[in-house]
């Protein structure tokens, strides 16, 4: 994982983290920084339901597979060719084309 072992609670590593399988997309919810921190601030929101803790576990993992198969659709259709290194390029507008004919503006 790219981050510091401080900057996810231990109880989101146990909880979340550790309980990918080792798949493509699970390996990416494991490593990639941006999709790790929102998963954790997910988690650390609705935490405090204790009444749901397996739903809170099972939610923030399906988000999280979400976005990382949304960074791999995306990786496979990048502008050039060249894939994003995070899924925080997804955010980044140079890495859209721009249709031809639409009104550019700047």
């Amino acid at each position: 994982m790219l981050l510091g072992d401080d900057q996810v609670s231990e109880e989101f590593k146990a909880d979340v983290l550790d309980k990918f399988s080792n798949s493509l997309v699970e390996d990416i919810c494991r490593s990639d920084t941006c999709i790790v921190m929102y998963g954790h601030k997910m988690y650390e929101k609705i935490y405090a339901k204790q009444d749901k803790v397996y739903e809170v576990k099972r939610s923030v993992m399906l988000v999280m597979k979400r976005l990382a198969t949304l960074f791999l659709k995306f990786s496979s259709v990048c502008q050039n060719n060249v894939p994003p290194m995070t899924s925080s390029d997804m955010l980044t507008h140079n890495k859209f084309r721009v249709p031809v004919g639409s009104d550019q503006k700047s």
